[in-house]
């Protein structure tokens, strides 16, 4: 939008249809006094219209003198004064927000690497799904990337319902309309396209896949079974890469683990956006923020929102800024959060706490208050703790309790020690709440066990009153098409 008359409102007011999924880049022919460049980010902070900066001459003329072009001294210059919120993006984070992830995201994008990925929920499955697809679309032109979320596929539809959702998602992508939406029509329909050029490669990210895996796990895995033929028919220049927050010793083959973030890769993530965004944390401050978050993305950005948000709430003096975040800022932001309705529920959502994992490392932390945060469990223990607070969902999962055990390390809550598991720090104890909100959750009870788990469900027989001696992943590994020995025992 370009103003030539600088009313800090009314470019405020003229902003307020915008949608907000946009941002508006204002150009202010003339000269903005430090007071009008305040009063110019209150209003665009207070409105509705999404003002991502303003550019007055001062700006441009700073710019121009710089050795070079950079995109950073420009977003130094504008996002201070503007209502760009990176951290409050819901869903779609933008690609600057993507840190870390270096090895996961090669293993994604590599020709005959790992096919799926796994990690708790929120922890940025997802985001690592949409940095890969951008990073083949911009680093090989002839790769195509089809995505799509299958969330419903095994839940609510059957696990054939994969291909119709295939062929719709590679008709979006570009490729002709698929007619024959049965698997040999889809794979047909690829194996025509990449066959017409010996450049081409396909990369198929398939989001929310759990619930895929384990109903399709019941039918011996028949349409992976199909997948993994297209791949090897076309000499892997076809990768299909599934994500889901299942632990793959449910399934088979290597996988791509998403955990909390490296520390490094976190303090980036808290820092860098803040710093462009006229806020700065001391080091101290700073680790100590993503020590208590325990690394994972989603509570940081959880907490640098808040942060953002109170900072500009307070009225800021030309004076002080970049505006230097003190510790009390962070306790008082802390203590906002877990004050705020619904934060119990965010929290667990940002450490991929659901289901048994979620009783495992309560059941843990519990032990840890009197024990001290040190203490180890054995398998056995810890299984026999779980099986005391929640008997429905930990009947019959004796097979299936050292990947569930895995999987609550992968998520960065549990260490393995010795012949045992404990706490990975200490804060965890404060991040779940302390004593009173650990027993008020164990005591508050988990329902019935949810979902489909092809490690402890057996199948009824033929009269419906026996069941198989084998579980569904059993039957589903027995099956499996290859070579091998396959040993039953028992």
């Amino acid at each position: 939008m370009l103003v030539w008359r600088v009313q800090p409102q009314q470019v405020a007011d003229l902003v307020k249809g915008q949608p907000g999924d946009q941002t508006v880049l204002v150009l202010c022919f003339g000269v903005l006094s430090p007071e009008q460049r305040h009063r110019m980010a209150a209003a665009c902070r207070t409105g509705q219209g999404p003002v991502a900066g303003v550019v007055d001459d001062a700006a441009v003329g700073y710019l121009a003198c710089l050795p070079g072009p950079s995109w950073a001294a420009a977003v130094g210059l504008l996002a201070p004064f503007g209502s760009a919120n990176p951290y409050a993006a819901a869903g779609h984070a933008p690609p600057e927000m993507f840190y870390g992830r270096a090895a996961q995201l090669a293993a994604v994008t590599g020709g005959t690497g790992p096919c799926l990925v796994h990690g708790g929920r929120r922890l940025g499955k997802s985001a690592l799904l949409r940095q890969a697809g951008r990073q083949a679309r911009r680093t090989a032109p002839d790769t195509m990337v089809v995505s799509a979320s299958i969330r419903q596929v095994g839940a609510v539809l059957p696990a054939a319902a994969l291909w119709p959702a295939l062929a719709a998602a590679l008709d979006d992508a570009g490729l002709p309309h698929a007619h024959d939406r049965t698997p040999a029509g889809v794979r047909r329909l690829i194996g025509e396209w990449i066959g017409g050029d010996p450049a081409r490669r396909m990369l198929m990210l398939l989001d929310d896949a759990e619930g895929f895996l384990a109903a399709d796990a019941r039918q011996a895995s028949a349409n992976v079974a199909a997948l993994a033929d297209l791949m090897e028919e076309t000499g892997h220049r076809v990768r299909v890469v599934f994500a889901g927050p299942g632990h793959p010793g449910r399934f088979q083959g290597e996988a791509v683990t998403v955990g909390p973030l490296d520390p490094q890769d976190a303090f980036d993530l808290l820092t860098r956006p803040l710093a462009a965004l006229g806020l700065r944390l001391g080091p101290e401050a700073a680790a100590r923020v993503v020590t208590e978050a325990n690394n994972a993305p989603a509570l940081i950005r959880l907490f640098a929102d808040a942060l953002l948000c109170r900072a500009r709430r307070a009225p800021v003096a030309r004076t002080t800024l970049p505006y230097a975040v003190t510790r009390e800022d962070v306790t008082a932001v802390w203590l906002d959060l877990r004050a705020a309705p619904g934060y119990r529920d965010r929290l667990e959502r940002a450490l991929g706490l659901a289901g048994r994992c979620k009783v495992i490392v309560y059941a843990m932390a519990f032990h840890a208050l009197d024990a001290g945060p040190d203490a180890v469990l054995t398998t056995d223990e810890l299984r026999a703790a779980c099986e005391e607070w929640w008997p429905e969902g930990f009947a019959g999962a004796g097979g299936d309790f050292p990947a569930l055990l895995e999987e609550c390390v992968g998520l960065g809550m549990l260490a393995a020690d010795g012949g045992g598991f404990r706490l990975r720090t200490p804060y965890i104890l404060t991040l779940l709440g302390g004593a009173g909100q650990i027993e008020a959750v164990l005591e508050g009870g988990f329902g019935a066990p949810a979902g489909f788990d092809p490690e402890s469900v057996r199948a009824p027989g033929p009269d419906g009153r026996d069941r198989s001696p084998l579980t569904g992943g059993q039957v589903a590994r027995l099956l499996r098409p290859g070579g091998g020995l396959r040993l039953v025992t028992g």
